[in-house]
């Protein structure tokens, strides 16, 4: 697998949308990674703003998009921020998988992590939790079986 880091260094504002990004090429696939963190005391207008920003920059329809992080905007809870996010991840066919609480406090679940992306062209996807007990949020773990499928075939192809 070769990769090619992305430099969003002019979109990045702490706190606010941290950001990195690295393009992923594996024999058939070509996958944009992008992993994103938005404090909770932060305005989410501007984020969603610099995030729209960020996809008309890395968005390429013959390029399989995956977006993840801490977001800090519940899914588990209807609100204007989160159909915006949607209706912004939408312009790229990009939808939500996580469906599961990632962070428990005080026995109330939130869906704050999140994983989009545009499964008409990652197919045999799955995710799901994992709970370290080293962080207050639960890992997400994504597999793409083509991915892995396709991958383990270069390999043998270049061992045998």
């Amino acid at each position: 697998m070769t990769y090619q880091a992305i430099d969003l260094n002019r979109l990045y504002k702490e706190k606010v949308f941290e950001i990195s990004a690295v393009k992923l090429n594996t024999c058939s696939t070509k996958v944009t990674l992008c992993c994103v963190y938005r404090s909770p005391f932060e305005n989410p207008n501007y984020f969603l703003e610099l995030l729209e920003k960020t996809l008309n920059l890395v968005y390429q329809p013959n390029v399989s998009l995956i977006i993840c992080g801490d977001l800090n905007i519940n899914f588990l809870v209807d609100s204007s921020v989160k159909q915006n996010l949607e209706s912004i991840m939408k312009t790229c066919n990009l939808t939500q998988a996580v469906t599961f609480p990632t962070r428990i406090c005080n026995n109330k679940g939130t869906l704050i992590d999140s994983i989009f992306l545009d499964n008409t062209k990652l197919a045999n996807i799955s995710v799901h939790s994992f709970d370290s007990g080293l962080s207050d949020h639960i890992a997400q773990i994504l597999t793409l079986d083509n991915m892995s499928h396709l991958l383990n075939v270069h390999i043998q192809r270049k061992l045998g």
